[in-house]
């Protein structure tokens, strides 16, 4: 039997039916079963309602189990996450280790303890020292951050481009951080070649990329944004911008936080309605540029999100 903490989540929910698919009986612990409706592998596996913060409720989930995933953490309630994290690894590996647990899987994150590290990802190293110290052999997976998943298709006369990554925040940091580009911030990552994309769009009679925004932190409908146009914005889930710079075609980039356990999901998309021959030339010729621009773009917005907020003063 294998236990599946988190499975609520981006990494769990895709862990599940590939345990599935190879022959394992799976058992998953939830705190709300509810929130696991829906989900098509759902009755294919044992269902145990129990709490990593609560020791009570990891005996029965623990039973007859070989190996535990372990994917929780609390960051996404905010305050002293670093806390809770050790408490729930340290209930947790105790429990496994009474109920003859053989091997927990923890997926943690890298990082160089002798460097300056986030407080996200100093939990994250000691959590799975924490898993250790109960005594059950413990492999722990590093990552600097899964790679997101990308989806290229056709729909309804647009091409769209679609990127998910789970983001240990809440959706209120994630939202601040993608609502926070453009103007004097910038774009996070390669500001030369958006500066470059825009001084060749007022070569060519567009709004170049001198606009800037409004307010540095604030947006609303109908903004200017460098040289989109806000679209919509929903907080704290949703940015939508419509391209305004000369284009073969109508151009929209869109992003979104997602609730999920252990924080959210960031799904950036970006839509393209070509305008004939010369709009999928378009494209596809400048494709390998602009994929290497959303990849990046995707991960730096993640990576802000991770990153505290000084106080109200500090920020003047």
């Amino acid at each position: 039997m294998i236990l599946v903490t988190g499975a609520t989540g981006y990494v769990g929910g895709r862990l599940v039916p590939r345990l599935l698919a190879d022959g394992r009986r799976v058992r998953v612990l939830a705190r709300d079963p509810s929130r696991l409706a829906g989900r098509a592998w759902l009755p294919r596996v044992e269902v145990a309602t129990g709490d990593v913060l609560d020791p009570a409720t990891l005996a029965p989930a623990l039973g007859r189990v070989s190996t535990a995933y372990y994917l929780v953490h609390g960051m996404a309630e905010g305050g002293r996450f670093g806390e809770r994290d050790l408490a729930a690894a340290e209930a947790f590996g105790r429990a496994a280790r009474q109920a003859g647990v053989e091997r927990i899987v923890y997926l943690g994150a890298l990082g160089d303890p002798a460097t300056g590290l986030s407080a996200h990802l100093r939990s994250r190293q000691e959590t799975g020292e924490r898993l250790r110290a109960a005594g059950v052999p413990v492999t722990e997976l590093r990552a600097e951050g899964a790679a997101p998943a990308v989806r290229l298709s056709a729909q309804e006369g647009m091409i769209v481009e679609r990127r998910q990554l789970p983001v240990p925040a809440p959706p209120e940091a994630l939202f601040r951080s993608f609502a926070g580009l453009g103007g004097e911030r910038g774009w996070l990552y390669a500001n030369w070649a958006w500066r470059l994309r825009g001084a060749v769009d007022r070569l060519v009679g567009g709004v170049g990329f001198r606009r800037g925004r409004r307010d540095r932190d604030q947006l609303r409908a109908g903004d200017a944004l460098d040289f989109w146009r806000v679209e919509a914005v929903e907080p704290p889930s949703l940015l939508r911008l419509r391209a305004e710079m000369k284009l073969p075609g109508r151009a929209w980039l869109q992003l979104e936080a997602r609730p999920a356990q252990g924080g959210s999901v960031l799904v950036q998309t970006a839509y393209f309605a070509p305008r004939g021959l010369p709009g999928h030339l378009y494209w596809y010729a400048l494709y390998p540029a602009h994929a290497a621009i959303f990849r990046n773009l995707v991960r730096r917005v993640a990576e802000r999100a991770r990153t505290p907020r000084p106080p109200a003063a500090a920020r003047g």
